[in-house]
């Protein structure tokens, strides 16, 4: 069994690493689900290799900012995309595998088929994400007491617009019921979301997840080199709570690999979910001050320079704007 691991220690760049792992994956297949897995990182690699629509979609949600602007001067707000890093992409695909094989060992006491891991796997979708984030500077407020009110009204009414204008940019907003993590949490909307609205927008602001964590989520297609990617809306205290509070990566990490130390699936039964739990388990337990890659540099994970998207990603597009009112 290959795994990325194998991968991290010669000094070879992002690219050289994915295009030898997918190349290995395939040839050296012991499942079908490893084909698939090859699959998909030559759709990954493309998303590294090539960056034009990956200008284009930017440069749409970008504009979408001076309507912001024009709207509520007031704001303070940041636009940031990123490509998923390799390691995170890598540690998500093969939890997506385990979590749905234990969910139907669960139900069934049996395992799923390859095809019904491959149809769960085709809906991955957040390789590339973007995220807004909002905030009103508290000498701007109608009403200091009731920042998070009129934030909310804000948060949601850029919800609401998105999906009309991207369609009007040939970017298509999914139905999350279409998405592989169906929430039925985020099912129950808020008021403030518009009626024509409520199948497209995953509300985690009305419904946190257990981790405590709020943001809206959108699913967009561009159809035109049938990519997907995320964007997440959120004002600055609710990212403040997602990147350094309780809900942030490395505590969901933890969180995550104390799960897959308790389960219940029969260990040697079924071979995908076993090299699915190896190749995450690997992961989790990776020292990243020992591995070399080309642009990365790690001496802890409070010191660590990566310049290759090996475990931050690869950061697309950068907006900051301040308030553009002056006291």
């Amino acid at each position: 069994m290959v795994s990325l691991n194998d991968y991290l220690y010669n000094g070879d760049t992002i690219l050289k690493i994915v295009r030898n792992y997918l190349s290995d994956l395939n040839s050296k297949a012991e499942t079908a689900i490893d084909r698939t897995h090859s699959n998909f990182l030559i759709m990954y690699n493309e998303y590294l290799a090539n960056n034009e629509f990956i200008d284009y979609q930017s440069s749409v949600l970008a504009n979408f900012c001076s309507k912001i602007i024009e709207s509520h001067p007031e704001l303070s707000f940041t636009l940031r995309g990123r490509i998923k890093s390799l390691i995170r992409l890598e540690e998500k695909y093969n939890r997506y595998i385990c979590t749905y094989v234990e969910e139907y060992y669960k139900q069934n006491n049996d395992f799923p088929s390859d095809n019904q891991i491959k149809a769960y796997l085709n809906r991955f979708r957040d390789i590339i994400a973007y995220r807004y984030v909002i905030n009103i500077p508290k000498c701007h407020l109608k009403n200091p007491d009731n920042k998070e009110a009129e934030e909310l009204s804000i948060l949601y009414e850029i919800a609401n617009r998105l999906p009309d204008y991207l369609s009007r940019n040939n970017l298509e907003v999914k139905p999350f019921a279409d998405l592989a993590e169906v929430d039925e949490q985020a099912k129950t909307t808020s008021h403030m979301l518009w009626p024509d609205n409520l199948d497209f927008i995953k509300d985690y602001v009305e419904n946190p997840k257990k981790s405590g964590y709020r943001s809206l989520h959108l699913s967009v297609n561009n159809p035109s080199t049938r990519s997907d990617f995320e964007i997440q809306i959120r004002t600055k205290q609710m990212d403040d709570f997602a990147e350094i509070g309780e809900a942030d990566h490395s505590n969901y990490e933890k969180r995550q690999a104390q799960k897959s130390a308790c389960l219940q699936v029969p260990n040697g039964q079924n071979k995908v979910y076993d090299q699915a739990l190896m190749r995450l388990n690997n992961l989790i337990n990776l020292d990243l001050s020992k591995v070399d890659v080309d642009m990365f540099t790690c001496y802890g994970i409070d010191r660590m320079n990566d310049a290759c998207g090996l475990f931050k990603g690869r950061l697309i597009l950068p907006i900051e704007k301040l308030s553009k009112y002056e006291n």
